[in-house]
């Protein structure tokens, strides 16, 4: 169907194009969706010249977007030193592999290992055998926590960049000498923005990375921007030579003025000395320098607050609480939203006095999650008067029917659903059929709520009303700072409501499971609710991201025993606070992952 749908295209190719096959750099995953919604077969694989040399390939009748497939028959795949996440280094042997490098012993037994080939390549297996490649092993960032970060899944997370060239995601010496930094060394694309100049582009471009890093997980943040001049240095298949271009840095090549190669995103502004600033400013970098654990000379007025500072929504929150008690001020959501540089601060304190030195005694930062929002308090259930419960009966009906004959959904534990209190499901995501699938499973039992992405659910008129009116959706801006969400969120577990989170914030491209932000952690503690984790299987088989239609298929439920918050406590330390958190997040994460043991994801044409 979709060949003679296309067929103007396929006649572009000749009209008798049987395969794509595509190696050598990374396929993007969307675009091999995207020929493969044309009808075009797409086929990727993996190899090197060691291997002579291929080693996997994706089948015709069964690639997968974001694999390189399957091992080529006598190729021996075994992955290595294998971490938490199920990612090693790939060792391979067969009757492809060389046997040595030409009269050079001693770059031979750095890679020969008893007749084993060490690739560099950091890669895992799915449940179904495909291989999936994250990166080189030499790549690979390890910060101060002891976090593996691989820069081509980072470099993905910010692949839509506007007025970007290029980007390529690197690890540098972080400032506390144990462990790296992420950082990313961008060439600016002027030809698309020619009403910009040099700054505004790149003010314009750190805004945007600040954006995307409030809706992925913080060891994937970029921390520090250096804006490159001129192209940057790559391999013969186009990839970028991140030793070069990390040992060019370290060299002062990305700082301002040397040599013209690159530039920082850092301005060498040094604020006023101690002595010719006011009280006013002298409070507002000593508060910075204080959250951020940074000296105050690192500081400076265009230091972006995320980037920079490191300070993301919640030591956000920190900041503004701590500039209202001491200015006597009221910072209202948009004007919070917009603070993101430390010049962004100053210009909103302006020449106001200071009132106090410390944060009030009164109401904590806390107070700020619990500030009053527009969430409609009837659910949508009437409008104007006139009630719509008709059209939710008829829609939510049809929904049901959908869920217990073409696609099936079997539940499992729903005994832990409390039967009364506020209550947060917290459920992995890799499928546009997750929510619907849970909802179907919890059934009557409870009213939930959903926390779904504004940009995608909420960015027409009729989505708005759709899934607000009928399906007790609540926008959660996953671009902005997600203070007003988290807030719309705690709100509605007030009432003593169910709520839906996906705390992954987007949809897997691979149907295994991401990093959970902490914000269903912060969602508890604010709320006094337990956290029951929720485990979707399958969902991905029959709707993978970039797939039109549904296939027919049974998705499991399972809910698990509910995490409380009996051993958390609100606490005023904001790096205390964290840390509780970061505790209950990774403990939500484990429950959830806990209970797709032994419930592999497998296709359900196999079964």
């Amino acid at each position: 169907l979709a060949r003679q749908a296309f067929a103007k295209v396929h006649r572009q190719f000749g009209g008798h194009l049987r395969l794509f096959v595509c190696g050598g750099s990374a396929l993007d995953a969307e675009l091999h969706s995207a020929f493969g919604r044309m009808g075009f077969v797409v086929s990727e694989g993996y190899g090197l010249t060691e291997t002579s040399p291929v080693l996997t390939v994706n089948p015709p009748d069964g690639g997968k977007p974001g694999s390189v497939g399957k091992a080529l028959s006598g190729v021996e795949l075994d992955i290595r030193d294998v971490n938490r996440e199920g990612i090693g280094e790939l060792w391979t042997r067969g009757p492809n592999v060389m046997s040595g490098y030409l009269n050079n012993e001693e770059a031979t037994s750095a890679v020969m290992r008893d007749g084993w080939f060490r690739t560099g390549d950091l890669c895992r297996f799915d449940s179904d055998g495909y291989l999936f490649v994250v990166g080189r092993v030499t790549d690979t960032i390890v910060t101060d926590s002891g976090k593996n970060v691989y820069p081509d899944e980072v470099e993905a997370r910010y692949k839509d960049l506007p007025n970007v060239q290029e980007l390529c995601v690197l690890g540098m010496p972080s400032a506390t000498g144990s462990g790296e930094s992420v950082h990313a060394v961008i060439v600016p694309n002027f030809a698309s923005a020619p009403d910009f100049d040099p700054s505004t582009l790149q003010r314009t471009i750190r805004k945007t990375i600040a954006g995307v890093g409030d809706t992925i997980p913080s060891h994937q943040r970029i921390q520090a921007v250096h804006f490159w001049e001129q192209e940057l240095p790559k391999t013969s298949t186009l990839k970028a030579k991140r030793a070069e271009i990390r040992d060019r840095l370290l060299e002062g090549e990305g700082a301002e003025g040397h040599a013209g190669r690159g530039r920082t995103a850092s301005v060498k502004e040094m604020p006023a000395s101690p002595e010719e600033l006011t009280d006013a400013q002298r409070f507002i970098y000593e508060l910075l320098a204080r959250v951020t654990q940074q000296p105050r000379s690192t500081i400076q007025p265009e230091s972006s607050l995320l980037l920079d500072l490191g300070i993301d929504s919640l030591m956000k929150l920190q900041v503004i609480y701590e500039l209202e008690s001491g200015f006597g001020l009221r910072c209202p959501d948009e004007t919070m939203m917009a603070l993101s540089s430390v010049r962004d601060v100053l210009t909103w304190v302006g020449a106001r006095r200071l009132v106090s030195e410390r944060a009030g005694t009164g109401k904590s930062w806390h107070s700020m999650l619990h500030r009053s929002t527009t969430v409609d308090t009837n659910g949508g259930e009437s409008v104007n008067g006139r009630t719509i419960a008709p059209l939710r009966w008829a829609a939510r009906g049809s929904l049901s029917l959908f869920f217990n004959s073409y696609v099936r959904v079997r539940a499992e534990g729903v005994r832990h659903i409390p039967a009364n209190g506020p209550f947060i499901l917290a459920a992995n995501h890799a499928s546009h059929l997750d929510s619907a699938s849970v909802l179907t499973a919890v059934g009557g039992r409870r009213r939930v709520w959903v926390a779904a992405a504004a940009d995608y659910f909420f960015n027409t008129r009729l989505k708005s009303w759709v899934f607000e009116r009928l399906f007790d959706a609540i926008p959660f801006d996953r671009h902005a700072e997600g203070i007003v969400g988290l807030r719309r969120c705690i709100e509605i577990l007030k009432r003593e409501d169910g709520l839906l989170v996906m705390p992954e914030g987007t949809r897997s491209l691979t149907g295994h499971m991401q990093s959970f932000k902490i914000g269903v952690a912060v969602m508890a503690i604010e709320a006094k609710a337990p956290v029951v984790p929720v485990r979707i299987d399958r969902a991905f088989n029959l709707l993978p991201k970039g797939q039109l239609f549904v296939r027919p298929g049974v998705i499991r439920v399972a809910f698990g025993p509910p995490v409380t918050i009996d051993e958390y406590e609100t606490v005023e330390d904001i790096t205390e606070q964290y840390r509780m958190y970061q505790d209950m997040t990774e403990k939500i994460q484990a429950r959830v992952k806990a209970l797709g043991d032994g419930h592999e994801v497998k296709s359900e044409l196999e079964t």
